[in-house]
């Protein structure tokens, strides 16, 4: 038996995994028809209120819906997503940024990024392409126009002033969108990359990966970090860049192997705090750990697949409100959007099982 065998056993066997992905993908549809497909909710509260649509993480449940397409042809999953477009048209500012909640809104560089995966993702689905293509080199200009010479965001930052290392996560879209439109990644996202890749500490943790200044950082935000880097040194071909990630990854397994479970957020010397389980953290790390496996075939990397994603299908609801979606934080009142059910922990938890699952076939074919 493979190691992705004994992981898709530990998890419960594919038929419970696959049902598990389907029913929190009606939980991802629900999210879109209360918005009148123009939008997925934010999020949704233990007690059932739909939050307003929220055009970030809208953006890249995009690729989601359009990954998970293939196997679940029932959902219309592709119509739903490529109604997306008319929605970024309409909501995109004349400068190419686009509001951080409903139209009017301030505009963040994080934000506008998350959408741009959205929008490279649509321009490989919708006939003719032209729109899509246009969203993305004004998106892309914004972002370019909004990075100084010293390689950091100085305006429309969440936090002001604060050009945190989860920033990588801005630096993969605009990098892949300079690819598609100018055929190569500009210096001044270059050396955006290098800033970011030079913070890595002696511990193997980045500074100011948190996400508010002097913060423990949720596995989120590490996440969020360390899949940035690697998406970047995936698309500069930088094995340099890529082993960093390598180190971080190695490190974090062992600390949870150590500990056998999986804080919710951590200092940059490892210490967690356990009190709580980031679940959308816990998805990106397994994802991740996945992605890497795939281009190393290292088994290491593994190692606690389960480990992250056991406790998540045991959270998943199976009544009632919130049918088939992941809480947010586990358990459902820790310090992660206490109470909460947030389109982004579908977005991930789908992720990870889906190439948990398309790794298995390929392995065993």
């Amino acid at each position: 038996m493979s190691e992705l065998d004994k992981i898709i056993e530990d998890l419960g066997g594919i038929q419970k995994i696959t049902a598990s992905i389907l029913a929190n993908l009606r939980w991802v549809i629900k999210s879109f028809e209360v918005c009148d497909y123009r939008g997925s909710s934010a999020s949704r509260k233990i007690t059932g209120q739909w939050a307003a649509a929220y055009p970030e993480t809208t953006g890249y449940l995009i690729p989601t819906l359009v990954s998970a397409a293939e196997a679940f042809p029932q959902l219309g999953l592709i119509d739903i997503a490529t109604k997306q477009l008319s929605y970024y048209v309409d909501l995109q500012n004349p400068d190419g940024s686009f509001p951080s909640q409903a139209k009017g809104s301030p505009p963040y560089v994080f934000d506008t990024a998350q959408i741009l995966l959205g929008l490279i993702s649509l321009a490989s689905i919708v006939t003719p392409s032209d729109q899509a293509l246009l969203l993305i080199r004004k998106t892309k200009n914004w972002l370019q126009n909004q990075l100084s010479h010293e390689g950091n965001f100085q305006d429309h930052n969440f936090v002001s002033g604060y050009n945190p290392s989860y920033y990588s996560r801005i630096a993969w879209p605009l990098a892949t969108a300079e690819v598609i439109i100018d055929s190569k990644v500009s210096p001044g996202t270059k050396q955006f990359i290098k800033l970011l890749s030079d913070r890595q500490t002696d511990a193997l943790s980045f500074v100011d990966w948190s996400l508010y200044p002097n913060k423990l950082a949720l596995t989120h935000n590490i996440a969020y970090t360390l899949r940035g880097l690697w998406e970047c040194g995936e698309l500069l071909n930088d094995k340099k860049l890529k082993k960093k990630v390598i180190y971080s990854l190695s490190k974090l397994s062992e600390v949870i192997q150590q500990h056998k479970q999986v804080a919710g957020r951590y200092d940059e010397n490892w210490q967690g705090d356990y009190t709580f389980q980031c679940s959308t953290g816990n998805a990106q790390l397994a994802l991740l750990y996945l992605l890497v496996f795939e281009r190393t075939k290292k088994v290491s990397f593994l190692a606690i697949v389960s480990l992250l994603l056991k406790p998540l299908i045991a959270a998943q609801r199976r009544f009632s409100l919130n049918n088939g979606a992941i809480p947010s934080s586990i358990p459902v009142w820790g310090r992660y959007q206490r109470f909460q059910f947030s389109n982004w922990t579908q977005k991930f938890y789908i992720d990870a099982l889906s190439k948990l699952l398309s790794l298995n076939d390929y392995v065993g074919r």
